[in-house]
């Protein structure tokens, strides 16, 4: 055990490298100024992740009442969870297929693991799932992946619906997953769905595609194959919605509408709602002329406005009615797309989610238990960290933090930053969860809660830096918007 002192001495030492310019090793998440007398935040998962990082893509709470989460790498663990204290426990390993997605249908939990949706069952109620004598099939196999593959899912009633990504960077070029420039398929971009579960069979490939002659379709068969447009079975995979890139979080609000949040591409804006993308995905010298990712309220049909030359014009795919004008949709965030007046984001004080933020996992607060102006409002992980550094190395933007999105209004707001990756949110009737893929599980919840965290020790450094970096002056590096004055 350290002493008080030995900590005290560190924590001196770390202070004053902080205020000399050198960063400290790690951050602890903390609630923005505004909303300090309104919430708490805590970390609920222990030391569970202090040697090995979550790698949590997406939470959801089981039939046991258990929190379970799939991770990247590790399989779906789930933990005991007390809705009082917040605090985890009883950590074990599911099952070990990875993937993006996780939901339940009463006690069958389904997964999208990278190109495919998998149904399992618990049926000795043991905590490991798709055991032997269990269900464990791959109800669609084949889904396109690139640089991009099967993301989020949410379960509404007996529907399953997922966003799949484009197996592209822009829509055209797969430049991370192999390289090739042959374009999008027809799942690329779209919210998916099928329709009725209770109609899928628990055997392989049941709710999977097939061509005229009943051969499974599955990879780049689709490059050519309409099939998902044209289809209208409730009991396959096809496409709900199009005109994404990266639907990589979807989440209900209240009210039973179904939201998304889109990562864009690195690309310019043109201000009439076209972009340019940048070859290879690559950063440039202003940051100011970005798309901003996106936000946007998913109805069937709807084109969500983003390239994709293989199937915009797809006659199979028109006449299903995609793609139509009057279906064309706009973010409810501002996403710097119709617009003649670029300005520097500002993840701080943030207008719209800004560009290359990674805006991913999502959910709504539908409880009453925090403060009225958070209620039927989304929180939104923004995963990347960076620093996003213009070529010139003049601005750069940093993310790793929670905002609040009114969906009425798309006004966004700071609540929370310090994490290192956040990449999901749920919510339950206290407050949200957000797991940080490179860190540990949060609970954000009402500071009028009768018990308080206590802080963490980074937290009081923190504090005690933000008051010691006043006494010792350091140059202060103005951030200017290009095209602002330099004299500034």
């Amino acid at each position: 055990m350290h002493s008080n002192n030995s900590w005290l001495w560190r924590s001196l030492s770390a202070i004053a490298l902080t205020c000399l310019g050198f960063p400290t090793v790690a951050n602890a998440a903390s609630l923005a100024p505004a909303f300090g007398n309104q919430l708490q935040i805590q970390k609920i998962s222990g030391s569970f992740f202090d040697n090995n990082p979550s790698r949590i893509t997406q939470m959801a709470f089981g039939p046991d009442n258990r929190l379970y989460a799939i991770t990247q790498d590790r399989g779906v663990e789930s933990f005991a969870y007390d809705l009082n204290s917040g605090i985890l426990s009883d950590r074990k390993t599911a099952t070990n297929i990875s993937g993006l997605g996780i939901g339940f249908l009463g006690n069958t939990m389904y997964l999208s693991a990278y190109d495919k949706i998998v149904r399992l069952s618990d049926d000795n109620i043991n905590g490991i799932w798709g055991e032997s004598g269990e269900t464990n099939v791959n109800l669609v196999e084949g889904i396109p992946t690139g640089d991009h593959g099967a993301d989020q899912i949410q379960i509404q009633g007996n529907t399953l619906y997922v966003g799949i990504g484009n197996r592209t960077i822009d829509g055209t070029n797969v430049i991370f997953a192999g390289s090739d420039s042959l374009g999008e398929t027809s799942y690329g971009g779209t919210i998916s769905w099928i329709q009725d579960l209770t109609l899928v069979p628990s055997i392989p490939n049941a709710a999977q595609l097939r061509d005229n002659n009943g051969n499974l379709l599955s990879g780049l068969d689709f490059l050519t194959n309409s099939t998902p447009y044209t289809s209208t079975a409730k009991d396959k995979l096809i496409v709900h919605s199009s005109g994404a890139r990266n639907p990589y979080g979807i989440a209900f609000d209240r009210d039973g509408n179904l939201w998304m949040s889109n990562n864009y591409n690195r690309a310019n804006s043109n201000g009439d709602g076209t972009s340019t993308p940048r070859p290879y995905d690559s950063l440039d010298n202003d940051l100011s002329n970005d798309v901003y990712d996106q936000f946007f309220k998913v109805s069937p049909l709807a084109d969500y406005g983003y390239t994709n030359p293989n199937w915009r014009n797809n006659p199979q795919a028109l006449a299903a009615g995609f793609f139509a004008p009057e279906n064309r949709v706009t973010s409810t965030t501002f996403d710097n797309l119709f617009t003649d007046s670029f300005i520097l984001h500002d993840p701080k004080n943030p207008k719209g989610l800004g560009p290359s933020a990674s805006a991913n996992g999502f959910d709504f607060y539908k409880g009453n238990k925090l403060p009225i102006q958070f209620q039927n409002k989304a929180f939104i992980t923004r995963f990347n960290k960076g620093p996003i550094v213009e070529t010139d190395g003049e601005n750069s933007l940093s993310y790793g933090d929670v905002v609040l999105v009114d969906p009425s209004t798309g006004d966004v707001s700071l609540v929370a930053d310090g994490f290192q990756n956040p990449l999901d949110i749920l919510a339950d009737s206290e407050g949200l969860l957000v797991a940080d893929y490179s860190g540990g599980i949060y609970r954000i919840k009402s500071a009028s809660s009768s018990t308080q965290p206590v802080p963490e020790a980074s937290t009081v450094l923190g504090l005690l830096t933000a008051a010691a970096c006043g006494a010792i002056a350091k140059p202060v590096r103005r951030t200017i918007a290009k095209g602002q004055a330099k004299s500034a």
